[in-house]
């Protein structure tokens, strides 16, 4: 009898266990997706060139698979989101929004990802200009030429531990892979031989050719790119420097939250349910550095968060569950064997949040991710808001720089763009002030690697000067009488 009345209430019990697990899943669930916003890195392209030690391919168009990945990140994203953001089956430009770097490639990845999602779009891809201080600030925050002497001094920070992780054998594999005129960089660089020879597997890979001789080396050309570019693009906050700086993607992110957590009575353009950024590798590391994704430790560790491919996305999804409003951060990820049977996956980021207690958690501890309060609160912990590498146009002023040196008046925080004499340096022509130490002159130590560089401006720049000088000399009477040179009135 007791064994008859035990097994009614056991299965009470169990029913009722059964009925209280799905409000909870239901919970998990509840969240209301509002709006998107999607960082991809451009679409595969040709190969770097590595001259005088830089790696620069300003020029490489977007390759044929660069272009077919990009129509794919378009469907993938259309087939994702179009129901649930309401995209319609039509391009509107109120409500989807493509933006891209000023080159060539992101502008054609750009249009790529607009057909991928509406065919018969006429694909509208605005481009942000390469002054543009949120989004290029990574790649642009000095002199080229001074990023130029900044690229050796910090590749050889880890050119130690490089040597460690590539053997001789393995430095001697990987300089077969460098263009002529490179011999024994992978001895003197160990870092930047591994980066170049990454970037041109990855080029070469998006188009299906793979060498089997790197094929073993990769994990260790991987992490040692990867710590290269985080000393290059990442943010330390334990450093003093790279507080004053701030995090060289900040900008961008701030921008990419203002976005998402504007409502549709803030802005024309709140009204955006899905928002494409396409950028340069440099952009998308920052931002992935920004979010505590790659640090000064993880970087060092087999572990770490592999590198954005060509044509992978960071995505970031804004939704509401009940009044509370929260992001969750995706990175698409294109995985081929070389065919038309690859396709997208999806992998949650771990992304760093800090509390209003100021306690910091990895949002895959939460149920629905990061406020935006507290990604936003992440972000001003690393440094800087603005990021001393940036300059206002009154610190322009105060440090001695001309108006027709410091950049256009009407941004909010101005990239440092030009060499300007500085009274810190107390007068020196062609002396530089460095922002990011407080308008200090530039380290010695940053020029001890290029002689060169003072013989090209004494070999070169001063017969010119000098040329220049007395030519001007001479035609200044006639010239002044041009039209173009009278005074005109002051226009409003």
């Amino acid at each position: 009898m007791q064994a008859r009345v035990a097994t009614p209430l056991l299965l009470l019990l169990l029913l009722l266990l059964l009925m209280a697990g799905p409000p909870c899943a239901a919970s998990r669930q509840s969240a209301t997706l509002l709006k998107v916003t999607v960082l991809t890195r451009n679409g595969a392209r040709g190969l770097s060139r590595l001259t005088d030690g830089k790696m620069s391919c300003d020029d490489c168009e977007l390759s044929a698979a660069g272009r077919e990945v990009s129509l794919r990140l378009g469907a993938f994203l259309r087939s994702r989101y179009g129901d649930a953001l309401g995209l319609g089956t039509h391009f509107n430009t109120t409500r989807v929004s493509v933006r891209a770097a000023q080159t060539a490639r992101t502008i054609a990845t750009g249009q790529a990802v607009t057909l991928g999602m509406f065919p018969r779009a006429l694909p509208l891809v605005r481009s942000r200009p390469a002054e543009d201080d949120a989004l290029l600030a990574v790649t642009q925050s000095w002199p080229s030429w001074i990023l130029q002497d900044a690229w050796r001094s910090k590749a050889h920070l880890d050119d130690a531990w490089a040597a460690e992780r590539l053997t001789p054998a393995a430095r001697g594999t990987l300089s077969r892979f460098l263009p002529p005129g490179s011999a024994g960089l992978c001895e003197r660089s160990p870092s930047l031989c591994a980066l170049y020879v990454y970037d041109s597997w990855a080029a070469n890979a998006s188009a299906g050719r793979q060498d089997a001789a790197l094929r073993p080396l990769l994990p260790a050309v991987q992490a040692v790119s990867r710590r290269l570019l985080w000393r290059l693009y990442g943010a330390d906050p334990r450093d003093p420097q790279s507080r004053e700086m701030g995090p060289l993607a900040g900008p961008l992110l701030r921008e990419v939250l203002a976005g998402l957590s504007a409502s549709d009575n803030d802005s024309s353009s709140s009204s955006t349910r899905l928002a494409v950024y396409v950028g340069p590798m440099p952009v998308v590391f920052a931002a992935l550095s920004g979010l505590g994704l790659f640090g000064a430790t993880n970087t060092l560790e087999e572990n770490a968060p592999p590198l954005p491919q060509f044509g992978d996305a960071i995505v970031f999804e804004y939704a509401a569950a009940g009044a509370e409003h929260y992001v969750q951060v995706y990175q698409f990820t294109w995985t081929a064997d070389g065919g038309s049977a690859g396709g997208y996956v999806d992998r949650r980021l771990d992304v760093t949040c800090m509390d209003a207690a100021g306690t910091t958690y990895a949002s895959g501890t939460a149920v629905h991710g990061c406020s935006v309060a507290d990604l936003r609160r992440y972000l001003d912990s690393l440094g800087a808001a603005e990021g001393r590498c940036f300059a206002t146009a009154a610190e322009l002023a105060a440090a001695d720089c001309l108006s027709g040196k410091a950049p256009p008046a009407g941004s909010i925080c101005h990239m440092y763009r030009a060499k300007c004499p500085a009274a810190a340096c107390g007068g020196v022509p062609e002396a530089i002030a460095d922002p990011s130490r407080g308008f200090a002159c530039e380290d010695a130590e940053l020029y001890k690697h290029t002689p060169y560089l003072a013989a090209a401006i004494v070999a070169v720049g001063a017969p010119c000067l000098l040329a220049s000088s007395i030519l001007g000399l001479y035609l200044f009477d006639r010239v002044r009488r041009w039209p173009c040179f009278r005074k005109r009135p002051t226009e409003l």
